[in-house]
C-alpha cells in the first residue's frame, strides 16, 4: 500500500517542479502615428461675442389691385345679348376684415349699384373676388343704358382701380 502514497507524492512533486507559466504578453499600444492627437487648446482670450442682428418685420406690399370685366357670353356687346357682366378685382396689400366695395356707374356717370365683400386672406396674398352684374332683359336693356360703363374699386373707401367696359345698342 506504500505504492499509492509514493505516487501521489512524486504526482504533486511533478507539478510543483513544472516550469511556471507565462504571464500573458501586455496589450500592445497602438504606434504613435495611428493615436490620436491630443485636443489642442487655446490659452487665449475669446474674442467679442457678435452682437444679433435685429430684423424687421416684412413690410406688406402696398394696397393696390388689377382688375378684369368678362361679357356674358363672350364676344356680345348689345344690351339686349349681354346676359351679364362679371367685374373682378385682384386685391393685394389688404388684411382680413377689410371690406372691398365695387361701385358700377352708368354710362352718363350715375351711380348704378354698389356691392361689397369682406376680405379674408393676408396683406402678401392676391385675393380675387367677383361680381356680377346682370344686364339682358333688366332695366340697363330696358332704359337703354348702352356706352361705357365703369367700376369703381374701393377697400375702406380708398380707391385702388377702376374698370371700363362697353355695351352696345
Amino acid at each position: 500500500m506504500r505504492l499509492i502514497p509514493l505516487l501521489l507524492s512524486a504526482a504533486l512533486g511533478l507539478s510543483c517542479t513544472q516550469k511556471p507559466t507565462q504571464p500573458p504578453p501586455e496589450e500592445q499600444s497602438p504606434p504613435e502615428e495611428l493615436a490620436p492627437a491630443p485636443p489642442e487648446v487655446s490659452t487665449a482670450e475669446p474674442g467679442p461675442v457678435p452682437e444679433l442682428e435685429m430684423v424687421e418685420p416684412l413690410k406688406p406690399p402696398p394696397l393696390s389691385a388689377t382688375t378684369c370685366a368678362e361679357l356674358d357670353p363672350a364676344g356680345a356687346t348689345s344690351v339686349s345679348s349681354v346676359r351679364s357682366v362679371k367685374v373682378c378685382a385682384n386685391v393685394l396689400g389688404a388684411r382680413t376684415g377689410q371690406k372691398l366695395v365695387v361701385e358700377l356707374l352708368t354710362p352718363r356717370g350715375m351711380p348704378y349699384e354698389r356691392r361689397e365683400a369682406i376680405l379674408t386672406g393676408t396683406p402678401f396674398e392676391a385675393q380675387r373676388v367677383d361680381f356680377e352684374l346682370m344686364v339682358a332683359g333688366t332695366m340697363i336693356d330696358t332704359a337703354r343704358l348702352w356706352g361705357q360703363w365703369e367700376a369703381l374699386f374701393l377697400v375702406d373707401e380708398t380707391a385702388v382701380g377702376t374698370q371700363a367696359f362697353d355695351l352696345a345698342q
